[in-house]
């Protein structure tokens, strides 16, 4: 499971949330999103852009899951991850990968 904690600001929610990793050969074909489908990177419906649901609620810390199943990277070593965000406010905190 790769996740990450987000805060949307309650008077200026972003459109759309991503979440990309990055491989150890620098493929950074590996994102999900939630929102909008507004961010121009990679291929919607495949592993390169994934959408996961609509954006969380906005005014409290909520935490993002992905089964890295869904981006094609179970067992993978993943050195990056990238936080993006189209329009609005968002504070990001912890991110990482655990077990289920």
């Amino acid at each position: 499971m790769l996740y990450a904690y987000v805060f949307l600001d309650r008077a200026n929610p972003p459109l759309e949330l991503m979440l990309a990793w990055s491989t150890t050969d620098g493929d950074w074909q590996h994102a999900a999103y939630w929102g909008a489908n507004l961010i121009p990177y990679g291929a919607d419906g495949t592993a390169s852009r994934r959408y996961m649901g609509p954006l969380p609620p906005t005014g409290q810390w909520v935490r993002l899951e992905v089964p890295a199943s869904a981006v094609e990277l179970e067992g993978t070593a993943l050195p990056g991850m990238n936080f993006v965000l189209y329009g609005g406010r968002t504070a990001w905190d912890y991110g990482g990968t655990a077990r289920r």
